[in-house]
C-alpha cells in the first residue's frame, strides 16, 4: 500500500496534483476578492481628469477622433489648421509623435486600444476611459494566480496579489494606457502555453494564441514576448509538435496583423515601432548606444550619463544583483549575507526614489530596474537547473517562465533606443512583461531557500529580509500613486488656466508636449511650435503669417524661458502674464512662462 502524500507535497507536484482542496480554494478566492476590491477602491483615489504623460494624451486625441469626430469611421487626426497648413508643416507635435500617410495626419501609436475603449468612452466619457485598464488589472491578478498555481506556489493568491501590489504595475491600472491590457494578455498567454505543453488534447492552443496575439495588437513589443516564451520552452523542454504548432499559429496571426498595419499606414509594426532611426541620436539604434541604453534601463539612480559619475549607480546595481545568487547557494550564512547586501542596496536606492523634494523630476529620472521592486533581481538565475532541487516536479515550468522573462528583458534592452528609457515612468515600463514571471519564479523558489528557517536563526532572519523586499515594493507603489495624483492634477490645472488666457489668440510655444498634455487644448486653441524657427527664417515667416491670420492683433506666448526668443520680441510689445500661482508646479521650479504678444 502506497503512503499518502502530504498536502504540502501535493501542492508542488505535477499538473494533476496541483488541484487545490475546496478549503484552500475558498481562501484563495477570498484573498483575490480583497485584492480586487482594493484595486477598484484605489481607482477612487486617482482623479479622472488630466493625463500622466504625452503618450496618454496622444491616445486621448486618437480616441476622441475615433468616437467624436469620425464616429468609428477612422482614426486619423482632424487638424484644426488644415486650411492654413494643408501639408501639416506646422502640426504642433514633437519629433515622431505623428506622421502623414495618404494626406492624413496619424498618431504614431496603433489605434486598437482606443477602439477597445471607445464604446465605454461613448457611454460614460472619462469614467469609461478607466474601465479597460482597471478591468485589465483584475485580469492580470487572475492570470498571475493561474500561473502561480501552475508553478506549484503554495500560496498562489498571495503571490498574485504581491505581483500587482509590490511591482511597478499598480499605477498603470489607473492610467489611460495600453500597458496593463497588453501585460494581462501576455501573462495569460504564458499560462495557456504552459497548459498546452502539458496537455495532449490541444484545447489550450487557441486561448494561448489569442492572448499572445491580443497582447501584440495592444503593444508591438509583445512580438518579443511571444518569441521569448516559445524560445524558453524550446530551450527547457526541447521543441515538440505542440510547441511548434503554437508558435506557428501565434506568429501567423502576428504576421496577418503586420500586413494589415502595412496596408493601413505603410508600416509593418505601425509607425511607433518603425520610426526614429536617423531622426536624432537618442531615437536611433546603434551598437555604440547599447551600454548607455542598458544603463538607463537597468541601473540609473543618480547619474545622467554613463561616465565616471555613474560608478555609484553601477555598484548599487551589482549589489542588487547579489540577490540572484541566493538561488544557487545552500549555506545559511551565505543566504543571509546576500539578503543583507541586496536589502541594503535597495534601501540606498530608496533614499533617492522616495525623495519628494521634486517628486515628478525624480519619477522622470529614477525609473530604471534598480528603482523598482528589488525582488526582480532575485529571479535572474532561476533559469538555471542548478537553482532547483531535482525532486521539484514543477521546476521545468518555472524555468520556462524565468527564462522567457529573462530573454525578453535582455532582448528589449538590446533592441531599444536610448530615448525609450527616459520620461516619467514607474520603473522601466518597456520591461514590465518580465516582472510577473520573474517574481512568481522567486515566490516558487523561496520555500527552497528558507527551508529550515524555523530552526535556523540565520535563515529566519534572511526570510524576514525577503519579506522586507516585498514590503519595499508595496511602499514604492504608494509613493507612485501619490505622484500620479500630483501629475494628473497638474495636467488639469494647466488646462483650466491656459484655456482662459487670451482665449481668442493662438498659442506660440517652445514646449512640444503642450498639444498632448493637456490634450483637450489641441482642439480648443490653435497651437504653433516655435522652437525650430529661430534659425529658420522661412519657418519663422510661415508661423507669423499663420498666427496673424488667426488673430491679427495678439498671440499668447508660452515659453520655458523667462524671456521669449528674440525674434518673437521683435514682433511687437511683450506683456508678462503671471500664471505661476495658478498652475503651481509641484517640483518647486516653474517651467512655463506666459506672455501677451501685441503685434506692432
Amino acid at each position: 500500500m502506497k503512503p499518502k502524500r502530504s498536502l504540502e507535497t501535493s501542492m508542488s507536484g505535477s499538473s494533476e496534483m496541483r488541484v487545490r482542496p475546496p478549503s484552500f480554494l475558498r481562501q484563495d478566492f477570498g484573498i483575490l476578492f480583497v485584492a480586487t476590491l482594493l484595486l477598484v477602491l484605489g481607482s477612487f483615489l486617482v482623479p479622472l481628469h488630466g493625463v500622466w504623460v504625452t503618450d496618454c494624451g496622444l491616445r486621448y486625441l486618437q480616441l476622441i477622433n475615433i468616437v467624436d469626430r469620425h464616429h468609428w469611421g477612422g482614426f486619423w487626426f482632424d487638424y484644426p489648421l488644415r486650411e492654413l497648413d494643408p501639408k501639416y508643416e506646422l502640426a504642433p507635435f514633437g519629433r515622431i509623435q505623428t506622421f502623414v500617410h495618404g494626406d492624413r495626419l496619424y498618431c504614431q501609436y496603433p489605434p486598437w486600444f482606443c477602439y477597445l475603449v471607445s464604446p465605454f468612452y461613448a457611454l460614460w466619457g472619462r469614467v469609461g476611459m478607466r474601465i479597460v485598464p482597471l478591468a485589465s488589472g483584475v485580469g492580470l491578478l487572475f492570470a498571475c494566480y493561474g500561473l502561480a498555481r501552475q508553478l506549484g506556489i503554495r500560496r498562489p493568491a498571495w503571490a498574485a496579489a504581491a505581483v500587482l501590489f509590490a511591482a511597478p504595475i499598480l499605477p498603470y491600472c489607473y492610467i489611460f494606457w495600453d500597458i496593463v491590457p497588453a501585460l494581462a494578455a501576455g501573462i495569460a498567454g504564458l499560462y495557456f502555453v504552459l497548459r498546452g505543453l502539458e496537455s495532449p488534447s490541444g484545447r489550450w492552443m487557441l486561448p494561448a494564441t489569442a492572448c499572445l496575439l491580443f497582447a501584440f495588437v495592444m503593444r508591438e513589443e509583445y512580438v518579443l514576448w511571444a518569441g521569448s516564451v516559445f524560445l524558453a520552452a524550446a530551450l527547457v523542454r526541447r521543441p515538440s509538435r505542440s510547441l511548434l504548432l503554437l508558435a506557428a499559429m501565434t506568429f501567423g496571426g502576428i504576421g496577418a496583423v503586420m500586413l494589415s498595419n502595412r496596408a493601413l499606414v505603410g508600416h509593418y509594426l505601425f509607425f511607433h515601432a518603425s520610426t526614429g532611426s536617423g531622426v536624432t541620436l537618442e531615437y536611433s539604434w546603434a551598437l555604440a548606444t547599447r551600454p548607455v541604453t542598458a544603463f538607463l534601463y537597468l541601473a540609473r539612480v543618480t547619474s545622467s550619463q554613463l561616465n565616471l559619475s555613474a560608478m555609484g549607480d553601477i555598484v548599487l546595481f551589482f549589489l542588487l544583483c547579489s540577490l540572484a545568487w541566493i538561488a544557487t547557494t545552500r549555506r545559511p550564512d551565505v543566504v543571509l549575507a546576500l539578503s543583507a547586501i541586496g536589502l541594503c542596496a535597495a534601501l540606498v536606492v530608496r533614499f533617492y526614489l522616495w525623495d519628494n523634494a521634486k517628486p515628478l523630476y525624480t519619477q522622470s529620472y529614477l525609473n530604471s530596474a534598480a528603482g523598482a521592486t528589488p525582488l526582480l533581481f532575485a529571479g535572474l538565475r532561476l533559469w538555471s537547473a542548478r537553482a532547483w532541487p531535482a525532486h521539484d516536479e514543477t521546476r521545468k515550468s518555472t524555468r520556462i517562465v524565468a527564462t522567457a522573462s529573462l530573454i525578453f528583458l535582455l532582448a528589449s534592452v538590446w533592441l531599444s533606443v536610448p530615448a525609450s528609457a527616459v520620461g516619467m515612468n514607474f520603473g522601466p515600463r518597456l520591461l514590465l512583461p518580465a516582472y510577473p514571471g520573474l517574481l512568481l519564479a522567486v515566490f516558487a523558489a523561496a520555500p527552497h531557500w528558507y527551508r529550515g528557517a524555523s530552526t535556523q536563526p540565520k535563515l529566519r532572519l534572511a526570510a524576514m529580509m525577503f519579506g522586507a523586499l516585498v514590503a519595499l515594493g508595496v511602499v514604492d507603489n504608494g509613493i507612485f500613486l501619490q505622484r500620479l495624483v500630483l501629475k494628473l492634477n497638474l495636467s488639469h490645472r494647466t488646462y483650466e488656466v491656459l484655456r482662459t488666457l487670451l482665449p481668442d489668440a493662438p498659442i506660440l510655444t517652445d514646449q512640444a508636449w503642450l498639444p498632448s498634455d493637456p490634450p483637450e487644448l489641441f482642439y480648443e486653441r490653435p497651437i504653433l511650435l516655435i522652437q525650430k524657427a529661430e534659425h529658420n527664417p522661412a519657418l519663422m515667416d510661415r508661423i507669423v503669417s499663420v498666427a496673424k491670420a488667426l488673430n491679427s492683433r495678439e498671440a499668447l506666448v508660452l515659453s520655458v524661458s523667462s524671456r521669449p526668443p528674440a525674434w518673437i520680441r521683435e514682433l511687437g510689445e511683450i506683456e508678462p502674464i503671471p500664471i505661476e500661482e495658478r498652475i503651481r508646479f509641484p517640483d518647486g521650479s516653474f517651467r512655463m512662462h506666459a506672455f501677451r504678444l501685441i503685434y506692432r
